[in-house]
């Protein structure tokens, strides 16, 4: 239900592509992986129409979040989302992202 892959590009998690699974009736999840750089974390939970991500990546490690077809809008870190996309970029640390679907 994380969802969470390597980039076949960037192998040993440098990249990771996090692509949440989002089953009907399922309100939240959490999952980590273990890395060659430390633990990834990845939790989320729906709430009034809105999808909210906690990730932490360990330093060396990057990923491209990709956020649900439906996502109206969305915010990384409290700050308004590119219009029109459904994919974010994060780098290492906390990530939170916000996303109205």
């Amino acid at each position: 239900m994380g969802g969470i892959r390597t980039d076949e590009k960037n192998p040993g998690y440098k990249h990771i592509f996090i692509e949440p699974q989002i089953p009907e009736s399922v309100t939240w999840a959490k999952t980590t992986k273990e890395s060659p750089y430390g633990t990834i974390a990845v939790n989320w939970s729906l709430e009034s129409g809105k999808l909210n991500m906690d990730i932490a990546l360990p330093v060396g490690c990057t990923a491209t979040v990709i956020l649900p077809q439906n996502t109206r809008d969305y915010k990384l870190n409290g700050k308004n989302g590119r219009r029109n996309s459904n994919t974010v970029s994060i780098e290492n640390g906390n990530s939170k992202i916000t996303a109205t679907l």
